[in-house]
Formats: C-alpha cells, sequence, structure tokens
C-alpha cells in the first residue's frame, strides 16, 4: 500500500547497541522520532531536561518491570505503563528491575545524536585504555566499582547515572597523550608530566560537547587529592565532588592491581591496605570504606 510500511518483529529503520543498551529507530518523520529501547536488568534510564527545548518525550513499557526511584519513594512499573514530559521539567530515572523493553516517543531528532555520540566515545575510550597498557575491561571494572560504591553511599539515581558516564570515560583525554608517554618504561621527565597532566582537561573538554557533558566535572577531578597533590588543578577537600573522590578510589585500586607494561600489579591485600592508609588524607575516609564494603560484599 502506497505511504505504508511493514516492519516484522526484529525489523528496525537502524539498529545501534550502546554499553548493552540496544536501540530500534522504528520510524521517523518531520523530527519526530519513535525508538524501541532494549535495556539490561540493572540498568538506569529515563528522561532528563534539555534548557532551551521545548517538545514532547514519551515512555511506554513494552515488557519488564522499572522502578521509578523518587527520592525516598519508588514506583513500580510494567507492561502498558508509560511516563510522559511536555517537556521534562525534573530528571526521571527509572532503574530496569529485569530485561526491560520501552517504546521511546519523542518530538526531536535523538537517535543518532545520542547513540552516534555515545559510541563514538566509548570506541575513542577503548582505545585510550588499550594504548594505555590496560585491558579492554577496564573502564567497565571502573564503572562497575563505581556504581557500586555510589550505591553503598546512597547517591541518588540522578547522580548515579552521571557517575556511570564519567566512570565509564574516565581517562578519555589520554587519546590526547602521545603513546611515547603513556607507555614509557622508566619515570617520565618534568616535561612529560606536564604533558600527561593535560589529561583530565582534555577528556573534560572532549565531553562538553556531546550528551555525556553533565560528567565533565569527574573526567576533570577525578586525579585530585583531598590535600591538594593531586592534578590538574590541584584542588583540596570539598572542592573536589564525591563523583570524582569515587571513580579516584576504584581507578586507584584497579591501577595498584593490574600489570603494566613498566611493573607487575601487587596484590589485592597490599592494594587494600594501601588505601586504608590514603584514607583521610588523599582520600575521602567515607569513599574508602563504602569501597571496602563493596569488595566485602563481593566476597561473601
Amino acid at each position: 500500500m502506497a505511504g505504508v510500511f511493514l516492519q516484522r518483529p526484529g525489523e528496525a529503520i537502524e539498529t545501534v547497541v550502546v554499553s548493552g543498551l540496544t536501540m530500534h529507530l522504528i520510524a521517523t518523520w518531520d523530527g519526530t522520532e519513535v525508538i524501541r529501547q532494549e535495556i539490561p536488568a540493572g540498568r538506569r534510564f529515563g528522561l532528563s531536561p534539555d534548557e532551551g527545548w521545548q517538545g514532547l518525550e514519551t515512555l511506554f513499557v513494552l515488557k519488564g518491570e522499572a522502578v521509578w526511584e523518587q527520592g525516598e519513594q519508588s514506583v513500580t512499573l510494567g507492561p502498558g505503563d508509560s511516563v510522559r514530559g511536555t517537556p521534562v521539567q525534573e530528571p526521571c530515572i527509572l532503574r530496569a528491575v529485569t530485561d526491560f523493553d520501552t517504546l521511546y516517543i519523542v518530538s526531536r531528532p535523538m537517535f543518532h545524536t545520542v547513540s552516534r555520540e555515545i559510541a563514538r566515545l566509548q570506541e575513542m575510550t577503548l582505545a585510550v585504555e588499550e594504548k594505555d597498557g590496560y585491558t579492554a575491561e577496564h573502564c567497565r571494572r571502573i564503572q562497575d566499582l563505581s556504581d557500586r560504591i555510589g550505591r553503598q553511599l546512597q547517591l541518588p539515581p540522578v547522580r548515579l547515572d552521571v557517575l556511570l558516564y564519567g566512570s565509564y570515560l574516565h581517562d578519555l583525554g589520554k587519546v590526547g597523550v602521545p603513546d611515547s608517554i603513556l607507555n614509557k618504561p622508566e619515570s617520565l621527565t618534568p616535561e612529560e608530566w606536564e604533558i600527561m597532566k593535560q589529561h583530565p582537561v582534555l577528556g573534560r573538554d572532549m565531553v562538553m560537547r556531546t550528551p555525556a557533558a553533565p560528567a565533565a566535572y569527574i573526567l576533570e577531578q577525578h586525579h585530585e587529592r583531598l590535600d591538594g597533590s593531586g592534578y590538574p588543578r590541584g584542588l583540596k577537600g570539598d572542592e573536589i565532588t564525591l563523583e570524582a573522590q569515587i571513580v579516584a578510589v576504584a581507578d586507584t585500586y584497579d591501577a595498584m592491581t593490574s600489570d603494566r607494561v613498566y611493573r607487575k600489579g601487587m596484590s589485592k591485600a597490599d592494594a587494600v591496605a594501601e588505601l586504608r592508609r590514603c584514607a583521610g588524607r588523599l582520600f575521602r575516609e567515607d569513599v574508602v570504606n563504602a569501597f571496602l564494603q563493596v569488595l566485602a560484599d563481593r566476597a561473601e
């Protein structure tokens, strides 16, 4: 029939997978898009305000169960339920309890903007970690540890969502650091160290131009330390955000226990002892304690 198109199950105009989230572009016309999202259990998603944009966003539940967390209250959503904003004025963050399918309807083009830009950042991050001597799972480990620490500290859903982006992309700026510096087997010269110390700023600037912009401060601050001995700005104490401190602890532990081109990784017990020693001086004590609880829960 002229002007009418049939799509069978599994078919879509385009499909992308971004960090475990599968997005199918089902229909698009005159700036409106219909996107089917397949969201794995445990993943957060939802609707966020965008200053300067007035329009419609709707999530319609097709399959599974999710929880809409609103401060200390929560609402369970199942098939047939929906949430909408016209426009969204406050973040609406949901957590998939089971594998979860939704229809996302939005009155502006979003599919390529979000999926391609985030996918590009993730690909760059993986490339950075590989050339920096880590396995491709380093960024996933930091993301997982940071998420667990954030939950232990009872961060609200909106901040946890930003933490997921910031922890995964934390070292993105190293794409601008020469391989000869990243993989140098001996100590860096003062000039080389100055170049290395710029990667948090480079990462911040790269993320600021993308949908992950709210996480830019995490990339900039994750090498800052409580006593001011960190970089790039030498921030102290409460000048460093909690999310950046969380990533700092997770990243430091993973760095200490990972094999690098210039040294063998230390034991987990030694790494834990070092974090305990630095608690209150380099890292927030509550973050270190939350991390230790995460390790204890994993061991059970």
